[in-house]
């Protein structure tokens, strides 16, 4: 497991992500546009609660 800063998964490379699940932290690394590539693809994005996160 490693940790990505946030908007680390944008379009531009959400097509070479292998993983078949994508589980986020609290940071949000995920963009809205990538995370429908990931969704096309078959990948499971399972997104962090945002508002849960600390300030």
């Amino acid at each position: 497991m490693f940790r990505l800063p946030l908007n680390s998964i944008v379009t531009s490379n959400a097509l070479n992500i292998k993983a078949k699940i994508a589980c986020e932290g609290a940071n949000g690394p995920t963009t809205v546009e990538a995370e429908q590539i990931l969704h096309e693809r078959g990948v499971l994005v399972c997104r962090t609660l945002l508002p849960m996160a600390e300030a």
